[in-house]
């Protein structure tokens, strides 16, 4: 019994004697090999071939004879795997690799004939040799590859994904395209696979090459086969991914003229994305062309507050708002509840009649009757209530009503503690208390919001805390920013005479007070309120003079040349300030617009 245990432990010692040698020898083949010791690195991987025959050790085996010019060796170690491989055809690779090292380059070509004629059924051992031939740039080989494959099992377009990714990488995008286009011939169904392929290259390069190829074969396609949808919704696909809202709503009237069955949907489509991207003018346009369908279309309803939504947003969020446009668009939402009626449905609507009534017409009182009916009405959903109980509770700060307002803050918050509307009230309630001057408990308010699940509120929330943390004055008193904060006040209700004089009582008192640059946009904001646009000007230029390297530079030169180019007709001048943007404040939220704004002056500039 002894004896037996005895030999069992000299076996186990053995065994682990000669694992840890392995371990070892490859070590130290791994350390000659990166030492570029070929021949020592030879020596030991050829043991370690012989022992553990795997594709790292041939690998490595081969590299060292090739490096050293030992082809015969080299071709030996080839010919050798290819007897324990045989279904391995990324050998015959290797084998066209080293002739044509070697100068045979006919040869070479007759290796890689070989491979794909013993191309066979297996999916894995062709996979393994289009890799092969793509790991040396043989780009056609690796196609012709999955080409034969595909013939092979009786299903031509098996590979035509891979293939496409070959093209992809070899920047062959005709090819690519062609093949993807014929596939989609075939499998109309696989228009999603297909736009997953190509949405990397469209998004994340800026290879106007392939855009326009890109483009043109799509125009070609729907010109020949100008019944086939599927062509039509990649060019609107397409042009939603470039943000060319104009094209892509063009193609969706064409979809809607051509295919009955398509009952406008891509047309509402577009203008549903074209609005929530700003581009009301197109999001406006697609909604007009639905509505004169009239209402017995499926979208009439959703077209017409579409079109009252985009209207609405292109009116008051524009950087100088138009008296005209403003009361044009109160005349169309009077029309608009009179023939749709102030129901459930229509709760969107008259929120926005009551906006337009408060903020821009000066009827705060009718607007928040309107505002009261929509909370008394017994069908509206809880989370459209809340919306409209903040919207209430700003009407009613805007009429100086504050404690009012704060009980409905309150009630939002308490009923929706856990979502994101919770959190909106919170930062209401929280401003309002920075408007009362009670900043401490503000700024606590407010730095629980920083870590909001919603970006926009936590962003809002961080401007306002960092504003109060970087202005508090030493002493108690906070006397500046106590001004300051009545001036925000003032100016939320349109007040704007005593706003500036608070925000003058910070000037006098303090001419090196951290919060200057920040009245100086405040005094802009209001100047272009009241329409005084040369006012204006001045004050925003003043800004960036003197505080070029403050947050709010880049601010204030967006707000001067969108007023250079609009009011003030100096599209010179604007150009020079989108320039400023572009080249000095990179990093700006401003780039992307600024730069397509310059761009679009330019090109009446030279064509003027």
């Amino acid at each position: 019994m002894n004896r037996l245990t005895n030999i069992l432990c000299l076996c186990v010692a053995m065994s682990v004697f000669t694992t840890l040698s392995a371990q070892n020898n490859a070590q130290l083949a791994n350390h000659y090999f990166g030492n570029q010791e070929f021949d020592k690195a030879a020596e030991i991987y050829a043991k370690l071939y012989s022992s553990e025959p795997n594709d790292f050790h041939y690998r490595r085996l081969l590299q060292c004879y090739t490096n050293q010019k030992l082809y015969s060796d080299a071709e030996k170690t080839i010919k050798k795997r290819m007897r324990q491989q045989p279904d391995d055809l990324s050998l015959f690779v290797d084998w066209g690799q080293l002739d044509e090292q070697r100068g045979k380059k006919k040869k070479a070509d007759k290796h890689y004939r070989s491979a794909l004629e013993k191309i066979g059924y297996n999916k894995s051992s062709a996979i393994r040799l289009a890799e092969a031939f793509d790991n040396i740039g043989q780009c056609s080989l690796a196609v012709e590859t999955y080409r034969l494959a595909g013939q092979k099992v009786g299903n031509p377009n098996i590979y035509t994904i891979e293939m496409a990714q070959l093209y992809e990488k070899y920047s062959e995008y005709e090819k690519m395209t062609t093949l993807l286009f014929d596939f989609l011939d075939q499998y109309p169904y696989a228009l999603s696979q297909v736009q997953l392929l190509l949405q990397p290259l469209i998004t994340q390069n800026s290879n106007t090459e392939f855009e326009r190829g890109l483009k043109n074969t799509l125009a070609r396609h729907i010109a020949n086969a100008p019944q086939n949808q599927t062509y039509q919704d990649l060019m609107i696909w397409f042009s939603l991914q470039k943000k060319d809202f104009v094209f892509a709503l063009q193609q969706a009237k064409a979809i809607d003229q051509r295919f009955a069955q398509d009952q406008g949907e891509q047309v509402y489509r577009v203008a549903q994305i074209a609005s929530a991207n700003n581009d009301y003018v197109t999001a406006i346009e697609g909604y007009s062309y639905l509505m004169k369908k009239g209402d017995k279309s499926d979208y009439y309803f959703d077209s017409y507050t579409g079109l009252l939504g985009a209207k609405y947003l292109q009116a008051t969020t524009a950087t100088i708002p138009d008296p005209r446009a403003i009361n044009a668009l109160v005349a169309d939402y009077e029309k608009a509840l009179g023939t749709l009626g102030t129901n459930p449905e229509t709760v969107p609507l008259q929120r926005n009649y009551a906006q337009l009534l408060a903020m821009h017409k000066n009827n705060t009182g009718k607007a928040t009757d309107m505002l009261y009916h929509i909370l008394d009405m017994p069908s509206v959903p809880a989370q459209q209530k809340a919306e409209t109980k903040l919207q209430l509770g700003d009407l009613l700060l805007f009429s100086g009503q504050v404690w009012e307002a704060s009980l409905l803050y309150m009630q939002v918050e308490k009923d929706f503690k856990n979502d994101i509307i919770g959190s909106q009230a919170k930062f209401k309630n929280a401003q309002l208390s920075y408007y009362n001057a009670d900043f401490q408990w503000a700024k606590s308010q407010l730095d629980v919001l920083r870590a909001s699940t919603s970006k926009p509120i936590a962003n809002d929330a961080m401007q306002l805390s960092l504003l109060i943390s970087d202005n508090i004055d030493d002493d108690s008193t906070f006397a500046m920013l106590t001004y300051f904060a009545k001036g925000d006040m003032m100016m939320y209700q349109k007040k704007y005479a005593e706003a500036c004089q608070y925000y003058d009582s910070v000037t006098v008192r303090n001419l090196q007070h951290p919060l200057l640059d920040e009245i100086l946009m405040r005094k802009a904001q209001i100047a272009l309120q009241q329409g005084q646009y040369t006012h204006a000007e001045s004050l925003l230029t003043e800004l960036v003079q003197k505080y070029p390297y403050d947050i709010l530079a880049d601010d204030a030169f967006f707000m001067l040349a969108t007023l250079c180019e609009g009011s003030l007709a100096n599209p010179a001048k604007a150009l020079e300030y989108y320039q400023k943007i572009i080249l000095d404040y990179p990093a700006s939220l401003y780039v992307t617009e600024s730069r397509k704004k310059y761009n679009t002056l330019k090109n009446k500039q030279i064509t003027t």
